[in-house]
C-alpha cells in the first residue's frame, strides 16, 4: 500500500520510536520509499494529528 501511494504522488511516512526505527527502517525499504520517510516520533507528538472521535 505504501509503495502504491508513494507512486501516486501520496507523502507516505513511517513513524515509530527510536526503539521502533529499525523496523521502521525495513518497512520502509521494503516498500521502496524515500530515505527521508523514516520519522522517529511518539503518541505524544503524532497525537494533534489524529481524527477528532466521530470523524
Amino acid at each position: 500500500m505504501a509503495r502504491h501511494l508513494c507512486s501516486t504522488g501520496h507523502r507516505v511516512v513511517i513513524t515509530g520510536s527510536a526503539a521502533e526505527r529499525a523496523n521502521a527502517v525495513r518497512v520502509a525499504v521494503m516498500a521502496g520509499l524515500p530515505a527521508g520517510a523514516v520519522l522517529s516520533t511518539g503518541l505524544t507528538e503524532l497525537a494533534p494529528w489524529s481524527p477528532a472521535p466521530g470523524c
